[in-house]
């Protein structure tokens, strides 16, 4: 029997995998329309979802900000968001942002951060 739930169990994990990955295709097509692409990956005790800008030079998080919150509220009412999501940035500031995914689903972003050019968002969900 031990044999049979692990076995069970890892067909539960990959159903969820598929599962996210077909709610991203369906809640993501105005982002991947706009030059974006995403995978979903499995880290330990959590699944991660990457955007991407297939942009060298970034997306300006002003263009996707309304599609992207759109894409958190409705993730949020499925699975559980981890407090931070972390964003890659280009131009005048580089490297890993965190914003709190309360403060981006209210709509409660800096300024200063809606100007900022995007290559790569990755939200953490508890499995």
């Amino acid at each position: 029997m031990r044999y049979l739930r692990r076995y069970n169990e890892r067909k539960e994990l990959t159903y969820l995998i598929e599962d996210l990955k077909e709610f991203c295709e369906e809640n993501l097509s105005y982002l991947l329309d706009s030059d974006f692409s995403f995978e979903v990956m499995e880290f330990g005790s959590r699944n991660t979802i990457i955007l991407r800008s297939n942009n060298s030079d970034g997306i300006y998080f002003d263009e996707i900000k309304s599609d992207f919150i759109s894409f958190l509220e409705l993730l949020n009412m499925k699975y559980i968001i981890m407090h931070e999501i972390e964003f890659d940035t280009v131009g005048d500031v580089l490297g890993h942002l965190y914003l709190d995914k309360e403060s981006i689903i209210e709509d409660e972003v800096d300024d200063n951060f809606s100007h900022l050019k995007i290559l790569k968002v990755k939200v953490n969900l508890d499995k």
